[in-house]
């Protein structure tokens, strides 16, 4: 009996351990938890390498092609910043005085 549920636990386990396997992960600048890892030669968006260590939550020494590095911020920084000039337009003129 004692083997029987030693055996179910271990399916158990590997099956959630495989649910990681094959999910691309983005990479992180730092680690986050004690339960992160990290590889390196990532390639970034524009297929160069970066040299920063890509931390990421899952398995250790998952494969290189399931990790990815985010595209540059730029394109974000530019869609904030007219975000900002939109709302400072829109609040000209109030004051808080009502």
């Amino acid at each position: 009996m004692r083997f029987l549920i030693a055996l179910l636990a271990s399916s158990l386990l590997l099956e959630l351990a495989g649910a990681d396997a094959g999910e691309r992960t983005r990479c992180s600048i730092a680690q986050m938890g004690s339960d992160w890892h990290y590889r390196t030669r990532i390639p970034g968006p524009e297929g160069d390498v970066k040299g920063d260590k890509c931390w990421y939550q899952g398995p250790a020494m998952k494969p290189r092609d399931e990790l990815y590095w985010e595209p540059a911020a730029t394109e974000k920084t530019d869609q904030a910043t007219e975000f900002e000039r939109q709302r400072r337009e829109r609040l000209k003129g109030w004051d808080h005085k009502e």
